[in-house]
Order: C-alpha cells, then structure tokens, then sequence
C-alpha cells in the first residue's frame, strides 16, 4: 500500500557501503502538541528510502526549504514492526501561464 506525505524536506543523504547505496530522507514538522513545549523549531525526522529519491530531490539545497509530497510504503522492520520508506516524489506541479491582455 502507498501512500503520499506531504513534508518538509530538510536534506536527502546517500552512502555507499560496500557497494550497496542506502539513501535517508529528513524531513522537519511542527512539534506534536503534547511535545510542543520541548521542541524548539523542528520535529526532525529521517526516513529511510530508495536510492532513486536521492536525484529525484536534486533541487533541495542549503536554507531553501521546500514542500514535497514524497510517495511512502510500509515496510518491515526490527521486531515485526513497520515504518515509513520513501519510495518516490510526486513531481512538482507548476502554476499554469495566464495570458495578460491588454485593453
């Protein structure tokens, strides 16, 4: 099952470990309420992902927050739990051109 997040994406990171690439996504929010009062700025996140996410988000760059909606799955975990995995980036979509005319 897939599933959009609409995020702020923060930073994507990508290494190589013997050959193998594992990318990370961070992603920042508001605090949850009952932890509002021990956050400042931030909730930061890191999500695991695809390596193909790291130049599907090739536009993220320092101080320049952006919204992304990034295509999520479940899959499995340590101890047959679930967690979120980055599996694409829903394209932006840009505002159509409106034609001025004159009068």
């Amino acid at each position: 099952m897939q599933f959009e997040y609409d995020t702020t994406v923060l930073s994507v990171t990508r290494v190589t470990v013997e050959g193998t690439q594992f990318c990370s996504v961070f992603v920042g929010e508001t605090p949850d309420p009952d932890k509002e009062n021990d956050v400042h700025g931030f909730s930061v996140r890191k999500i695991p992902s695809d390596p193909a996410v790291f130049d599907q988000l090739n536009d993220i760059r320092y101080g320049d927050i952006k919204r992304k909606k990034l295509i999520m799955r479940m899959k499995g975990a340590a101890q047959g739990k679930a967690q979120p995995h980055v599996v694409g980036v829903v394209p932006d979509t840009k505002p159509a051109a409106t034609a001025s005319s004159k009068g």
